[in-house]
């Protein structure tokens, strides 16, 4: 029987591997461990149960609830909070000021003036396209029947506006020179709160 050049070179392999397999299957002689008597002994801690002499059943029906009272909130009722306005806020803390100091403030108290919101962007946002790092962000002008304009971060827009930031699904854009936080633009025209 004459065996071919394909199971000599396989049987030579076997042989060669065989030693390799039984090495490799064997564990690994156990690490050093530290002595035992080097660690502390924690003392185990000592629980004590209590006696209990009777247990009393809630009879929720013999309570007495106090006048216009409920047994319970309602966990699926939220009852909104009245509206505190920061001048009734700022007066309240005024009182609390001239209650604690009966002597006239030198100081002039005044109370600011509301901040008024952001002037609403006029453009709707139509979206984004382009490379991750070099996006641009798509507008339409309304009031030129939805002419389109592109804009890269950084750029004056219209009215003074600067498109800050472009984000994956939203861009920012901020009146230039305004204190006021920027305005978060979604798709279509949308803003987020």
């Amino acid at each position: 029987m004459t065996l071919s050049r394909k199971q000599v070179l396989l049987a030579v392999l076997s042989v060669l591997l065989l030693p390799v397999m039984w090495r490799g299957s064997r564990p690994a002689p156990p690490a050093e461990l530290p002595e035992l008597s080097a660690v502390p002994a924690v003392p185990a801690p000592r629980v004590r149960a209590m006696a209990v002499e009777t247990v009393e059943e809630l009879r929720s029906a013999s309570l007495r609830l106090p006048p216009g009272g409920s047994p319970g909130r309602d966990p699926w009722h939220f009852v909104e909070a009245p509206a505190v306005s920061a001048v009734s806020r700022a007066g309240s803390r005024a009182g609390n000021i001239r209650a604690a100091h009966p002597e006239p403030v030198s100081a002039v108290t005044e109370i600011m003036a509301p901040v008024p919101p952001p002037a609403p962007f006029p453009w709707r946002y139509l979206g984004t396209f382009g490379p991750a790092g070099r996006r641009i962000a798509v507008f339409a002008d309304p009031a030129r029947r939805g002419e389109v304009h592109n804009a890269r971060e950084g750029e004056t827009l219209t009215q003074g506006f600067v498109l800050e930031r472009i984000g994956n699904a939203s861009v920012d854009v901020r009146r230039n020179g305004a204190e006021q936080p920027a305005q978060r633009l979604l798709p279509g025209g949308r803003t987020s709160s």
